[in-house]
């Protein structure tokens, strides 16, 4: 496991002999957005913005169960490494949103040591146009 890639991002490694390499990426960051559900787990957390500002802060695009499928899968895959071969890489994105994490996608390739071809960063990017 890695820790603090892009800030607070994390990744894992499973490696299964030789085969394919995968990634599995889920972003870990909440949105700055106030939760006004009134339910009694409603997210009360802040968080501060690159300019220091503290904000309200939830999960509120479906981070949550991207996370959950991916820690889910690699659980999967490494308690039935009999089903498969190969290396997986399972990666906790952080800054997804923001973009505040441009040195991501290299320190993931690091740790895989290997390139990464492509990594959806953000909606709000222009990544793969001429």
């Amino acid at each position: 496991m890695t820790r603090g890639i892009g800030g607070h991002g994390v990744a894992g490694v499973l490696r299964n002999g030789p085969g394919p390499a995968v990634m599995l990426r889920a972003e870990l960051d909440a949105l700055p957005v106030a939760e006004h559900t009134g339910l009694p787990y409603a997210s009360t957390a802040t968080g501060r913005t690159s300019d220091g500002r503290e904000v309200p802060v939830m999960h509120a695009c479906g981070h949550d169960v991207h996370l959950a499928c991916a820690a889910g899968a690699a659980s999967a895959l490494a308690d039935d490494r009999d089903a498969w071969r190969g290396t997986v890489l399972v990666v906790g994105q952080a800054a997804e949103e923001t973009l505040h994490s441009p040195e991501f996608r290299p320190q993931v390739g690091a740790t895989l040591r290997t390139g990464i071809a492509a990594l959806h960063a953000a909606a709000l990017a222009s990544l793969g146009r001429p």
